[in-house]
C-alpha cells in the first residue's frame, strides 16, 4: 500500500515517508534518507512547503546514524514549522539526554508544557522523565500535571 501510495500524486509525499519508516526500522538509513529526500523534493514544489513529520523523520533517522548536530536541527526545525507537535519535542529531548545534555532535556521538557500546555504533553513529559530515570523530576512534573488536570489518572499513579 505504501509503494503505491508513493506512486500517486495526492499521496505520493505521505508514501515515500511511510517507505522511509520502514527503511529506518530495518536499518537501511542511507536508503530512509534518500526516500525523505525525495518527500522533500516533491514537497518543495508544492504549495504546502513540507508535511507534518518530514523533518521530525529525517532527524530520527540523522540520530540514529549519530549525526546528532544534523538531527537536532531537523527536530527544531519541525518544532518551528508544527509548534503544537509534541512527540518531536518529546525526541529531541530523548536525543539529549542520549549525548548527557542534561540542561537540553529539561529545556526541552519545559517549553513542552510550557508552549503546548494539553494534557497530552505533560502525560508525556513525565513518562519521558520517568523513561530516563529521573524520578525527582518525574514526581515533580507528574504534579504540576495534577495541579493542572486534576481528573486525569494518569497524574494520580507513581512510576
Amino acid at each position: 500500500a505504501a509503494r503505491a501510495a508513493s506512486r500517486s500524486g495526492k499521496t505520493r509525499r505521505r508514501g515515500l515517508l511511510i517507505l522511509a519508516r520502514i527503511e529506518a526500522l530495518r536499518g537501511q538509513f542511507q536508503k530512509a534518507l534518500a526516500l525523505i529526500d525525495e518527500a522533500s523534493t516533491e514537497a518543495s514544489g508544492k504549495r504546502m512547503e513540507t508535511v507534518t513529520g518530514l523533518h521530525r523523520l529525517r532527524g530520527d533517522v540523522l540520530a540514529r546514524m549519530d549525526r546528532t548536530a544534523e538531527a537536532e536541527k531537523e527536530f527544531l526545525e519541525e518544532i518551528r514549522l508544527f509548534p503544537r507537535n509534541v512527540d518531536v519535542r518529546v525526541e529531541l529531548a530523548v536525543l539529549y539526554a542520549s549525548k548527557n545534555r542534561a540542561p537540553d532535556v529539561y529545556r526541552t521538557l519545559e517549553a513542552l508544557v510550557t508552549e503546548v500546555p494539553t494534557l497530552e504533553a505533560y502525560a508525556k513529559a513525565t513518562k519521558t522523565l520517568v523513561v530516563l530515570g529521573d524520578k525527582a523530576g518525574a514526581a515533580a512534573m507528574r504534579r504540576r500535571g495534577l495541579s493542572r488536570f486534576p481528573g486525569d489518572a494518569r497524574f494520580k499513579t507513581t512510576s
